[in-house]
Formats: structure tokens, sequence, C-alpha cells
């Protein structure tokens, strides 16, 4: 099951999982199914494994317990979890309109935060042989200024050991993945690409 799952990443991880395990894939989106997405999906159902899209958004209990639902009847169980949802913040904080509702700050913070909660929620009568979360470097290196982003990732490490700790029967994984060139969350334009990588020391993955 892959959160995010037609997104950079979700995609690219559901491609390597089929062609090369020939894996059968739930991928989870809180988009509608429109042009775009539907070549994703039927490129990927074209591969050797079964793919189902189910439109949900990771941070609502009801929505994800149905998905989970969904994807235990279909294909039996769940083997293991990917969580690659999240939302690239566009702004600063010192430019982020805080007062609106609901803001560009918290809605960031939705998929990582909120939606790693209520994933793990969905799945408490279920032991996946894993739950991955996607993270970011950001986590440790801040994120100019956008606050938001870091903080989520931050969130998803802590959750990561505090998962962990409780000795569950699925292993959990934190990845801090640093900027991907093609499929991952980047900055929001090349001129703090290029800053960001000149002071981490970082490459483009």
């Amino acid at each position: 099951l892959i959160t995010g799952g037609l997104g950079g990443l979700g995609y690219l991880f559901a491609e390597h999982l089929i062609k090369t395990y020939a894996a059968n894939i739930i991928l989870i989106g809180r988009s509608a199914l429109d042009e775009a997405r539907q070549a994703r999906l039927q490129a990927l159902q074209e591969l050797e494994g079964q793919v189902r899209y189910l439109q949900a958004d990771v941070g609502d209990l009801l929505q994800m317990q149905g998905a989970v639902a969904h994807a235990k009847a279909h294909f039996g169980r769940i083997d293991g979890v990917i969580h690659a949802a999240g939302i690239a913040a566009g702004h600063s904080l010192l430019e982020s309109d805080l007062g609106s509702e609901p803001n560009e700050f918290q809605q960031v913070l939705h998929p990582k935060i909120q939606g790693t909660l209520v994933l793990d929620a969905a799945l408490q009568d279920d032991a996946p042989d894993f739950v991955c979360y996607f993270s970011s470097s950001s986590a440790l290196l801040g994120d100019f200024g956008n606050c938001s982003y870091a903080i989520g990732n931050r969130f998803q490490m802590a959750y990561g050991t505090y998962r962990q700790a409780q000795q569950r029967a699925s292993k959990t994984i934190v990845i801090n993945w640093p900027l991907w060139k093609e499929g991952g969350i980047g900055m929001c334009d090349d001129v703090h690409t290029h800053m960001y990588l000149k002071t981490s020391g970082h490459r483009l993955l």
C-alpha cells in the first residue's frame, strides 16, 4: 500500500516493486483520476502485478479505514506500507498567511502528521511486514524558512522511533531522502535548490 501513490516517488516505487517483484499494489491518493493520473495508472497496470487506485485523504480516518478494508478484501492482506504522501511548502513562514483557514502551513503538516497518525490507526488490526515513512533531509537541515515541511518530516522521524520502540510485529523504517532530481518534492525554484545543495553538501539524487 502506497500513499501519495501516483505522485512522483509513489509512482517510481510502485513501478520498481512491480517490475522487480511482480508486486500487487494499492495506490492511495486524495485526487480524482484525471487524464495524466489515468495514464500513469494504466502504465502500471500493463506491467506484471495487479494495481488498484483508491481515492482517499490519508488524514481522514474513515476514508483510510475504507481504503484498508478495500485493499484487504481484494488482496487478502497488506504486506508492506510506504507513506509517501506529502505537500511542498510554497512560501517561507514569514510570507505565509497564517490567518487563513485552512492555511498553507497546516496543509503541509496534514499528510505528514495527521496522515501518519491516521494511517497507523487504520492499520491497528493489521501487522504488515514493514511501515516505511518517506521523510526528508529537511528534518535535520531545515528548509530555508518554510518550517512546515521540516516540522512534518521531523515528526515522522520521532513517530518512527516511538512506533519501533513499541516492538510491534511490523518493522518501522524512516528514510530521510535528499532532494530528488525527478519525482520528489523539491524546492520552490532553481535558486533555492542551488543554495540548498551548496550549503548542505548534497547532490540531487
